[in-house]
C-alpha cells in the first residue's frame, strides 16, 4: 500500500512541477479547438519576448576553461567508438582535439599544462592529464595507424616517468617533482566516476610494451602492482579500472 501511494505522489509531482513543452501545447490546442499551428507561433513569439527581457539581465558566470584530463578521456572515447564504429568524424574531432593540446597547452620540453582558457596555458599537469592524454593518443594510435600518435605518446610517458615516478616505492605521485613543494605527494588510485592517474598509467605501460617490446614498460607495471595491491585488496571493488589493467597483465 505504501509502495502505490508513493508511486502515485511520485506521478503527481512530476506532472505538476516539470514542464513538458508537448503536453502544454498539447492542452493549449485543445482549449483552442485544435489550432496547433497558431499555439506554436505564439509560443515562439513568448519566448522570443522573454529572451529579449532575459539578455537584459546579468549573465551568469560561465566555465569556458579547457581541461587536459578530461579532453584525454574524451579523446580516447571518440578514438575508441570511431574505431569500433567506423564513424570517421569520431577519429577527426578526437585528432583535432589533440592537436589543439599539443598546439596550445604543450610548452618547453614537452611540460603538459592542466588548464587553458582566453589564450593562456596555466598550472602545471597533473598525472591525470598525462595518464589520460597518453590513453587518448593511443587510442588514435590504434584507429588510424599512423605512428605520429605512438610517438607523441612516448615522449609524454617518459615525461611522466621522469617527473611523477616514485623512485622507492613504485607508482606516480599526483604531482610532478618540479611542481610547487607540498608537505605531502599524493598517490592516489581509487578508481571514481573516472579512473584514477595510477590505474590509468598501468593501462598505458602495459600497451606500451606490446606496441615497442620494450621490456621497461613492462617492469614498472609490474611496479605499480606490487606498490597497490596490498590496498587494493583490502577493498577491490573500489578499484576497478585498476584490476582490468592486473587481469591484462597477468594474461
Amino acid at each position: 500500500m505504501q509502495t502505490v501511494r508513493v508511486k502515485r505522489e511520485k506521478e503527481f509531482f512530476i506532472k505538476q512541477n516539470i514542464f513538458y513543452r508537448y503536453d502544454i501545447l498539447k492542452s493549449l490546442a485543445v482549449s483552442s479547438n485544435g489550432q496547433w499551428q497558431s499555439i506554436e507561433r505564439q509560443w515562439d513569439k513568448i519566448r522570443k519576448k522573454l529572451f529579449i527581457l532575459r539578455e537584459k539581465r546579468l549573465h551568469p558566470g560561465k566555465d569556458y576553461k579547457i581541461l587536459t584530463d578530461w579532453n584525454g578521456l574524451m579523446i580516447a572515447a571518440l578514438a575508441k567508438a570511431g574505431h569500433i564504429l567506423e564513424e570517421k568524424e569520431y577519429i577527426r574531432m578526437a585528432s583535432r582535439a589533440a592537436d589543439f593540446i599539443f598546439n596550445k597547452m604543450i610548452i618547453d620540453r614537452h611540460c603538459l599544462y592542466h588548464r587553458y582558457r582566453d589564450e593562456d596555458a596555466n598550472i602545471m599537469g597533473f598525472l591525470d592529464d598525462y595518464a589520460f592524454l597518453i590513453w587518448g593518443l593511443l587510442e588514435l594510435h590504434k584507429a588510424t595507424s599512423q605512428s605520429t600518435y605512438l610517438q607523441k605518446a612516448l615522449v609524454l610517458n617518459n615525461k611522466l616517468m621522469e617527473d611523477f615516478w616514485d623512485r622507492e616505492n613504485g607508482g606516480f605521485y599526483f604531482t610532478s617533482a618540479s611542481a610547487e613543494i607540498l608537505p605531502i605527494r599524493m598517490k592516489e588510485v581509487y578508481d571514481g566516476a573516472i579512473p584514477s592517474g595510477n590505474s590509468v598509467a598501468l593501462s598505458n605501460l602495459l600497451k606500451l610494451a606490446r606496441l615497442t617490446g620494450d621490456l621497461k614498460f613492462f617492469n614498472h607495471a609490474t611496479k605499480i602492482e606490487k606498490a597497490f595491491s596490498p590496498l587494493i585488496q583490502k577493498n577491490p571493488t573500489a578499484y576497478a579500472f585498476f584490476l582490468a589493467g592486473i587481469d591484462s597483465l597477468e594474461r
